[in-house]
Parts: C-alpha cells; sequence; structure tokens
C-alpha cells in the first residue's frame, strides 16, 4: 500500500538518501502508481533540508498529480518560488489532519527561513494544538517563532496561549509566556496585555497585577484610562493598600476625563483606600472629586470617613461622621451600622452587650437587615470560645422573640461553625435540622433560616464543580421553603455541571431561571458553558449549545463564540478523519 511506501520514502529522505529515493520512486512508476502527497512532501523537505531549492521545486513539476492544481497555476518558470510556497502550506495543514505537528513545525520554520509567508500554517497549527490540549506543543510553536526572530508570529502564538491560559484561569502559565516574550525583548500586543492586567487582577494576584502594569505602563504610556483604575481596585480590593497609594497618583489626575462607571469605580477604590489606611487628605480629595462630578456617592463616602475615622481611633470623629449620614442622606444603611458596631465595640464601655442590642434593634426599626459583614464584624472582636462570645450568642437566644432574631441567630452560629468545621458537614447539620447542633440547650428545635442561610453555605462552596450535588440539595431545600437564590448561584452551579459534562443537567436549571425567576439565559451564560465544556473536552456538547440552545432562546453568538463554533467544527472534522 502507498501508506508502506510512505513509511519508507520518510525514512530515506530524513537519511538524505537521494539515489534510493530514485529508486524507490521508479518502482512506483513500474507498479503505475503515483507518489502520494505524503511521498511528495518527504522528498521536498529532504531537498529543502540540504538547501536544494531548485531541486525541490523541480520535483513538484515532476510529480504534480497531487498538486495539479498548483502546478498548473505556477506554470511559469519564474514563478517555482511562489509554487513552493503555497505546496509547503498544503504540506503542513496535511500534516495536521495527520497529526504530525512536529513535521508542520518544520515546515513553517522553512517557510519563514525562505522569507516566505508563514501566517496560515502557523494560525492552523496553533489551533490544532491548542484546542487538543497540546499544550507544551504550542509552547514549544511559541518557542520556534522566538528562536527565529519572528516578531509577528511571536505575537500571534503568544496571545492564543495567553486567552487559553486565561481561559483555564491559570495565570501562573499565562505569565510565564509573557515573561518569555520579555527575555527575548519582544513586548506583547497592547490589546493581549491589557487583558493580562485585567485578568491578574480579577483574580487579585496583586504582585503580578502592578508587575505587568508597570512595564505596560514603560512601554504603552498613553494606555486605557482603564487600566490604572482596574489597577487601583486590584489593590484596594486584595488589601494591599500600601500598593494602592503607589497608583492613586496616577488615578487621581484622570478623574475628570474618566466615564461616570469608571469613575465611580476608581473613587469607590479611592474611599476603601481611604478608610482603612486613615488618610484623611486622600479622602476629602477623593470626596471633593466626587461631588464635583455628581456621582451620587455622598453616602459611600460618608461611610468612609466613619471607617476612616475608625483607623485613627478617632472615635469621636467617627460618630459624628455617623450622625451626618443620617442628616445628609436618606439615612444609614447596613454598612454604616456595621461601623457603628464597630465604633461602640472600640469605645469597650460597660453594657457593651446591651449596645450592640440597641443597634441591631434599631437596624430593625428602620428596616435595615443584618447582613454577612455584621455577623463577621461581630465574630472578629471576640476570640473563638471566649465569655464574650459565648454571652453574645445566649443573650441572642434569650432576647430572641421573633422569627427574625432567631435566624439571626442560627446565622451567626452556623457562620462561627464554618470556621472550624467543612462546608460539607454545615450542609449535613443543617439537612438534618436539629439546633442542638449550634446551641447545646436547643436540642430537639427546628433551625429556622432565611436566604442568608443559604447563602452563607452556598458562599463557601463557591460554585466548585465537586460540591455541586450538594449546590443541588440546598436549592430544593430553598424551594421547599419558598426561598430563591440569586442569579449569580444558579450561573455558578450551570458553570459547575458544565465541567462536569452535565449539559442536561445544566439546560435543566436553565430553564429553572428561565420559567421561576423570570431570568432570560443570556450570551455571557451560554459563552461560559461553551468554554467550560470545551475543556472537559466535550466539543460535541459545546456545539450543541450554541446551535441548538442558543438558537432556541433566541441568543445570537458574538464574533467571539462564532470563532469558537469554527474551532469546534474544524476540531471534531478532524477527529472524523481516519
Amino acid at each position: 500500500s502507498l501508506s508502506a511506501y510512505e513509511a519508507v520514502f520518510d525514512v530515506l529522505a530524513r537519511q538524505g538518501k537521494h539515489r534510493r529515493i530514485e529508486f524507490w520512486l521508479d518502482q512506483l512508476a513500474d507498479k503505475g502508481l503515483d507518489p502520494s502527497l505524503g511521498i511528495v512532501r518527504s522528498v521536498v523537505l529532504s531537498r529543502l533540508g540540504q538547501h536544494q531549492l531548485e531541486e525541490a521545486i523541480g520535483y513538484l513539476k515532476r510529480y504534480p498529480t497531487t498538486l495539479a492544481d498548483l502546478v498548473t497555476r505556477y506554470a511559469d518558470p519564474d514563478q517555482g518560488r511562489t509554487l513552493l510556497d503555497h505546496a509547503l502550506t498544503r504540506f503542513a495543514l496535511d500534516c495536521l489532519d495527520q497529526w504530525q505537528l512536529n513535521t508542520a513545525r518544520t515546515i513553517y520554520l522553512i517557510k519563514h527561513k525562505l522569507g516566505m509567508n508563514t501566517t496560515a500554517v502557523l494560525n492552523s497549527l496553533m489551533t490544532k494544538a491548542i484546542f487538543t490540549h497540546q499544550t507544551r506543543t504550542a509552547e514549544a510553536i511559541l518557542r520556534d517563532t522566538l528562536a527565529c526572530r519572528d516578531t509577528a508570529g511571536a505575537h500571534a502564538c503568544s496571545k492564543r496561549l495567553i486567552q487559553r491560559y486565561l481561559a483555564k484561569k491559570d495565570l501562573k502559565h499565562a505569565i510565564g509566556v509573557w515573561q518569555q516574550m520579555e527575555q527575548k525583548n519582544i513586548p506583547l500586543l497592547p490589546d493581549v496585555f491589557q487583558l493580562l492586567i485585567q485578568r491578574a487582577a480579577q483574580l487579585k494576584y496583586h504582585v503580578d497585577t502592578l508587575r505587568l502594569y508597570t512595564r505596560y505602563r514603560e512601554l504603552y504610556p498613553r494606555m486605557s484610562l482603564e487600566i490604572p483604575v482596574i489597577v487601583l481596585r486590584c489593590m484596594a480590593d486584595a488589601r494591599e493598600f500600601e500598593l494602592a497609594k503607589q497608583v492613586v497618583p496616577e488615578v487621581e489626575p484622570i478623574l475628570s476625563k474618566l466615564n461616570r462607571s469608571l469613575a465611580r469605580n476608581a473613587l469607590l477604590a479611592l474611599f476603601k483606600i481611604s478608610s482603612q489606611t486613615g488618610e484623611i487628605e486622600l479622602f476629602e480629595r477623593a470626596f471633593e472629586a466626587s461631588e464635583a462630578l455628581q456621582l451620587n456617592l455622598t453616602h459611600q463616602g460618608l461611610t468612609s470617613l466613619i471607617a476612616c475615622y475608625l483607623q485613627r481611633g478617632e472615635i469621636e470623629a467617627a460618630k459624628a461622621a455617623f450622625h451626618k449620614v443620617a442628616t445628609y442622606t436618606d439615612g444609614p444603611d447596613v454598612v454604616d451600622f456595621n461601623l457603628l458596631m464597630r465604633i461602640t465595640m472600640l469605645e469597650g464601655t460597660s453594657g457593651i452587650h446591651d449596645k450592640i442590642f440597641e443597634i441591631l434593634s434599631h437596624m430593625k426599626l428602620v428596616d435595615v437587615s443584618p447582613d454577612e459583614t455584621t455577623l463577621r464584624t461581630m465574630l472578629d472582636f471576640y476570640e473563638d470560645g471566649s465569655e464574650m462570645k459565648n454571652s453574645l450568642l445566649v443573650k441572642l437566644l434569650q432576647v430572641a422573640d421573633s422569627r427574625s432574631e432567631h435566624v439571626f441567630a442560627n446565622n451567626l452560629a452556623l457562620t462561627q461553625f464554618l470556621k472550624t468545621k467543612t462546608v460539607q458537614e454545615a450542609v449535613q447539620l443543617l439537612c438534618q435540622n436539629d439546633r442542638g447542633a449550634l446551641f447545646a440547650s436547643e436540642k430537639g428545635k427546628p433551625i429556622v433560616r432565611d436566604g442568608i442561610t443559604y447563602q452563607i453555605l452556598l458562599d463557601a462552596m463557591a460554585g466548585e464543580s465537586r460540591y455541586s450535588s450538594m449546590t443541588e440539595r440546598l436549592l430544593k431545600d430553598m424551594e421547599a421553603r419558598g426561598l430563591k437564590p440569586s442569579r449569580r448561584v444558579y450561573e455558578r452551579l450551570i458553570e459547575a455541571l458544565a465541567k462536569k459534562k452535565k449539559l442536561s443537567k445544566a439546560r435543566r436549571y436553565i430553564a429553572k431561571m428561565k420559567t421561576d425567576f423570570g431570568i432570560q439565559p443570556d450570551l455571557h451564560l451560554y459563552t461560559k458553558l461553551v468554554d467550560n465544556l470545551m475543556l472537559q473536552e466535550v466539543p460535541h456538547l459545546a456545539k450543541e449549545v450554541i446551535k441548538i440552545d442558543m438558537v432556541a432562546e433566541r441568543v445570537k453568538p458574538d464574533r467571539n463564540l462564532k470563532n469558537k463554533l469554527k474551532t469546534i467544527e474544524s476540531l471534531l472534522s478532524s477527529s472524523r478523519s481516519p
């Protein structure tokens, strides 16, 4: 068969034994067989490997059967190089169909050395490597481009690799790609740099974020106004306030140039930094800018002022700021009351328990519900097992004369339980429904609960796929009690189910979002679903989502998803090839 001949020609070509190649070509002719594309490729690559360009072109013209269209199109004597260029591209694509990625790499290097266009070969090679999870090969291709100083190729490969790693939330390897480029003095393209900074900031990798930002600013001083704001927020959210202060001088001068959304994000970050560092001057500048831009952040600003004074230990000033909230805004919200609780605890006066309950009672009076921060605020001020913490829990039980107060006590105890136990144990405790597991004196009584009770547990699971069954169990329990989860809970569960290849179950929850809660599936949700199915190496399911589910819901794919569909179809087609 020709496949056996191809193996023989491949070995002879690698060894450069052209006389033996001619012998076997004669053998093929005697049998009335034309050389296959693989045989032609082996011989041409062998000739090129020995710098015999004209001989390679002559061989293409001598055996035109497999490349008849190209030989006819470029028949003029002065078009031999063009013929070779197109033939090499076809050889490379054939190699990819045959899963011979390293041979395709060799063809790329030959084409680059000869000064030929390598875009099609490189793009196809990277697509095959990345979407068949051959990441090491993809990295080897990048190294090829760097080794031969193919700047355009390196840009293309680094972009594809970084996007792939970021899709998998693998920032470490994405940063590694950037470092490889830096070592060869080839900077990332601005859009790739921005993407890397944005994702590092989202993941709160503050060290890498600042390092990337510093280098990006050196290379592209006329950067997007969004970037310094993103970096500032990352530093603030990561509570790296000293690092954040390094970025503050770059954000303050551009506040007036930002759109309202960006300006709002920037000012909220500045408020947070001032509140946690006690820098009154920074707060004053931020508050003045906020009022000048009319962003309706008066309340948030005054709340930050309370925290700022608390950070400085100025209790009376903090109390005065709290009263300003009541005077100049619609009234204190849960954040303000949480800060007031901190003020009360820092004062350390007698009767602290009574004062805490006065705050909680007033919150109830003005229809402000405690949140998880309230629970954390109270817990943070008392050591586990301390008399104060235990007495607080006991007093909560004693004064609880309404369902909401019992729920609050249960939520507080459940939060404390999670500090020393696993989320699995906490879910089991809730499902067993015995309050005695939280309070020894309450054995045999049911655990009254609300949405926050479930949210505490759902947040502890953080949407991890290993907890999907427990998440479903909690959602069923919520449904039975007439409670509804947030959209984020459903989206996390749908993503988790996709990671476990459970598309049919994910569809059921998408339908539930739509019918029971009036939440329409959108492009963002479907993109997440497709990405997770691709990561689990089930492209046929990803295709179903785009071609069936999205069509049924009349959600049009964007350019990004259309490109993914092409990749999926290419991947499925290649997997069906013999």
